[in-house]
């Protein structure tokens, strides 16, 4: 059962469509018509793990022409309309700087990829990809900084732990109910929205000062049947990523966990979770049919590897197929720096949107990467402008300066999540999915805007 390529869609999207303009429009409440867009955007299907073959027609998917979508359309019309109104948050918010980096890395990606179109021939396809995912991200951000009042940001932090929360029921209730799912090589996969991404928060929250403990419980036990039923690698990491917070914050900040549970139960039932997920990840391996059992072992390969390189044990052709690719990809962009001093300012400056690498490790003669990776004119001409992970993408666009920027923010971020787990988004957004699914950075940055509720000292008195 797959409703995602059926115009009964339009029964939904069409009354959303109406409503954001009507406030926008008739009621001339900016703040409602904004948060009403955004909430439609996020609870609408995950367009990058449902198949390509299938034309959305949810909120985020209708597209006018290229890839416009109407929802850009009407995040247009609601930065338009922000414009009046000045940058309303403190000069300490963190949102300043972090809109500042992404319009840097707008104009300099943009800037010197298209002197690369012009100079070198890159393919404007490549130039497109980044270039869709940060203007939109800009004018999000730009309009968080210009709504940025205290009961504003105090609605938008209820909706954003709402919205986590609520994440894994939506997607137990599409996979296991109503059997709506997608394909991913010859596995099932789970059909998520971009919150779902961020769910390993839950276990942040649980042991936080949240009131709702037991639909936080009752959350995270449908995440773990989801993970080990058919996760992606990037679910396992976000569980050990939201562990490895937890364990620190126990042993950093005690004084906010006093009255909750012993310290080391504390410890021992986040572990306990990820040990049953990982168990029955390991135990359906064997059988062939688990998307999550396969990612599972492609981890395990590549910490199988990263653990005996050094003693001549294993080889990077050890690693599973997806993950080489990866790293491939880094080592590549990394030793194309060696290249002259053109390569080498590519590497510390970045190539911009669409800029090019090649295969000069010689490490994707060891695969197809016509197969799934590239698409065959591509990989016959060696000149590859995309890449498949976070990493070699702000390499690649930005450069080893702009990944330190990123870096930065992030910490900036992550060193205050004591104070709320919103800010778990942080990682989901700096050091994991950047310049992949637009949706994922409108998730991330909505649970940011409202972590400043939690993060202004004023709003607390």
């Amino acid at each position: 059962m797959c409703l995602m390529d059926s115009a009964l869609n339009l029964l939904v999207t069409i009354p959303e469509v109406v409503i954001v303009l009507y406030f926008l429009f008739v009621k001339k409440d900016v703040k409602k018509a904004f948060l009403f867009h955004i909430l439609f955007c996020l609870t609408g299907f995950d367009a990058t793990s449902a198949s390509t073959e299938l034309e959305l027609l949810s909120y985020t998917e209708i597209k006018l022409f290229g890839p416009v979508t109407l929802s850009y359309i009407i995040l247009g019309l609601i930065w338009l309309s922000t414009l009046s109104r000045r940058v309303q948050c403190p000069s300490s918010c963190l949102l300043l700087l972090f809109r500042k980096i992404i319009f840097i890395f707008l104009v300099w990606g943009t800037i010197i990829g298209i002197a690369g179109a012009i100079l070198y021939q890159h393919r404007f396809n490549d130039f497109i990809i980044p270039f869709i995912y940060l203007l939109p991200g800009c004018l999000y951000i730009d309009i968080f900084v210009r709504l940025y009042d205290k009961e504003y940001v105090k609605e938008c932090y209820q909706y954003a732990l709402i919205l986590v929360i609520a994440a894994p029921f939506a997607t137990f209730i599409s996979y296991f109910l109503l059997g709506i799912r997608s394909v991913y090589g010859p596995f099932e996969a789970l059909i998520y929205n971009e919150e779902f991404m961020m769910a390993p928060m839950l276990i942040l929250l649980l042991f936080s000062d949240f009131e709702h403990k037991k639909a936080v419980l009752f959350s995270l036990f449908l995440y773990s049947i989801c993970v080990a039923t058919a996760a992606r690698g990037g679910f396992y990491l976000g569980i050990f990523v939201s562990l490895v917070i937890l364990v620190i914050l126990l042993y950093s900040h005690r004084e906010l966990y006093k009255g909750f549970f012993p310290s080391i139960a504390r410890v021992a039932i986040p572990f306990l979770i990820v040990f049953a997920i990982t168990y029955i990840g390991v135990a359906t391996v064997e059988t062939g049919v688990s998307l999550a059992g396969n990612k599972l072992n492609e981890m395990l390969s590549l910490l199988q590897v990263m653990t005996t390189l050094n003693g001549g044990g294993a080889s990077l052709d050890d690693i599973s197929e997806s993950p080489y690719t990866r790293i491939a990809e880094v080592l590549n962009i990394i030793d194309n720096g060696k290249e002259g001093i053109q390569g080498f300012l590519g590497l510390v400056f970045g190539k911009g949107f669409g800029g090019i690498y090649t295969d000069s490790t010689g490490l994707f003669e060891n695969i197809d990467v016509s197969v799934g990776a590239f698409d065959e004119a591509v990989a016959r001409s060696g000149k590859f402008g995309t890449v498949h992970s976070f990493l070699p993408s702000i390499l690649l666009y930005n450069g080893i300066i702009g990944l330190i920027m990123l870096f930065y923010l992030g910490w900036k971020y992550l060193k205050q999540i004591h104070k709320t787990p919103l800010l778990y988004a942080a990682f989901v957004l700096f050091f994991y999915s950047f310049y992949f699914n637009p949706s994922i950075f409108l998730a991330a940055s909505f649970a940011l805007f409202g972590a400043e509720y939690k993060l202004n000292r004023s709003f607390q008195e």
